[in-house]
């Protein structure tokens, strides 16, 4: 003998709207937290590649001094660690391929800064203006320099 569900009891067997519409709100409500969290971390990112471009930056910068004697010159610059300068203070030591592959650039793909002498009495510094590309700024638009601490 089969038994088949009376009519009452198939009526019972979904969702009701109430139910369905709780769960949208849930999902809608995660979602935005989600997605306000997400907002921000392209921008951190980019910011953690310029610290890790800055770093490499100066490792190049310090072993350029130790086999030279000295850093590259403000007119030189940074492509002084790519491309072998020909203008004074020229090189003594030269590995090949260079002290770097490419020009640095900072985590938005602008080239990164460099003050020799630094500011405060530092040997160099090395900079980025941030995502505005201007000077000052706040949050992703504020500069970073190998100065900060």
């Amino acid at each position: 003998m089969i038994r088949r569900p009376s009519p009452r009891s198939a009526r019972r067997a979904g969702f009701s709207l109430i139910e369905v519409l709780v769960v949208i709100v849930i999902i809608t409500v995660l979602a935005t937290v989600v997605a306000v969290n997400l907002i921000g971390a392209p921008d951190d990112a980019k910011r953690g590649a310029t610290l890790a471009t800055i770093a490499n930056v100066k490792t190049a910068l310090e072993t350029y001094n130790l086999k030279n004697g000295f850093y590259p010159s403000q007119t030189q610059g940074l492509q002084a660690l790519v491309v072998r300068a020909t203008s004074a203070p020229a090189p003594k030591a030269w590995p090949p391929g260079g002290y770097l592959d490419k020009q640095p650039l900072d985590g938005w793909g602008a080239p990164l800064g460099y003050l020799v002498p630094g500011r405060e009495g530092r040997r160099y510094e090395l900079y980025s203006l941030g995502k505005d590309g201007q000077v000052g700024g706040e949050d992703a638009n504020a500069d970073i320099s190998s100065a900060d601490p």
